[in-house]
């Protein structure tokens, strides 16, 4: 059976079932309950109800196109009057579960989605999503991919593992430095820099000498703050290779390049993520717009690459 009503309906109160469906082609006020098996509005609907005894609650779902609260144009509007109280609340069936996606006509994937979890998913609409953003542990919000950003603010620690690559100066008040032998020192040069930057210079803190020290690449050589020539050996054969990257100049608003050196890392391989809480490994996959998570081992989880 079903009802089509080319007006307003007001209903004070409907509580029983109806198996139909209702079609509006008009505005409907609800002062109470609505159940219906179906409900298509082409105008507005407009729900009030009241909380703890008297307190007005304002809520409404409004279907577009509109005028939000804030005069901003929109599709659909969801209102709640009491800020404890959320506007909108949506539960899935697992934290995987997709809970909001949304995308382009005719996508084979939704570009953007949001699982019940909280992780957020981008993608570029051919393929399965590739960017995450999500809590890798109790206050950590971590991605498996590259996040570039203009500028950045910490006020804890920032740990790097891997080199750290800076295009201008660093300015510290102080500079904590490893007590190493000269060996490892000569040794992650072939790991960490890259052939068009030996004719610099590396400082290090020497835990055999107790002093200061200044490794120079290209030569093998060791010398102290003062220029003396300490020791001098053949240098280790490179490792890795040269990679070239640019960056816009601050100062001069000119591109110039960066050059950094790639060697084998151990990583983790597509798909799979470390779970920082626990040490273990997962797999995630997607299912058409289902994901799913496993556990996996290191050996399934991690590779040597360049």
């Amino acid at each position: 059976m079903k009802k089509m009503i080319v007006a307003m309906l007001v209903l004070g109160g409907v509580s029983a079932a109806h198996a139909g469906s209702l079609n509006v082609q008009g505005n409907v006020t609800v002062a109470s309950n609505l159940t219906a098996g179906a409900t298509v509005v082409k105008g507005s609907l407009t729900l009030t109800n009241t909380i703890a005894g008297s307190v007005a609650a304002r809520a409404a779902i409004r279907f577009g196109p509109n005028t939000g609260e804030n005069g901003i144009p929109c599709g659909v509007t969801f209102y709640q009057g009491l800020p404890e109280i959320p506007s909108l609340t949506m539960w899935g069936q697992a934290a995987h579960s997709t809970l909001i996606g949304g995308g382009v006509n005719n996508d084979a994937y939704r570009r953007f989605r949001v699982a019940c979890g909280g992780t957020l998913q981008w993608g570029s609409g051919t393929t399965a999503a590739d960017t995450w953003l999500y809590r890798a542990a109790s206050n950590s919000l971590a991605t498996a991919g590259t996040l570039s950003a203009g500028d950045a603010v910490f006020s804890g620690n920032v740990t790097v593992n891997g080199k750290l690559d800076l295009a201008g100066m660093i300015d510290p008040p102080s500079l904590l430095l490893d007590a190493v032998t000269r060996a490892k020192i000569a040794r992650q040069s072939t790991r960490e820099i890259a052939p068009e930057k030996r004719d610099g210079a590396l400082l290090f803190f020497n835990v055999e000498t107790k002093r200061l020290e200044v490794y120079l690449p290209r030569e093998g050589g060791f010398y102290d703050l003062n220029g003396k020539l300490l020791e001098k050996i053949v240098p280790p054969t490179l490792v890795g290779q040269s990679i070239t990257n640019y960056f816009l100049d601050s100062e001069t608003g000119e591109v110039v390049p960066q050059v950094s050196y790639s060697v084998p890392r151990w990583q983790l391989k597509p798909g799979y993520r470390l779970v920082r809480e626990t040490g273990k490994f997962e797999y995630v996959s997607h299912v058409g717009e289902e994901t799913i998570i496993r556990p996996a081992t290191k050996a399934e989880a991690v590779e040597l690459r360049p």
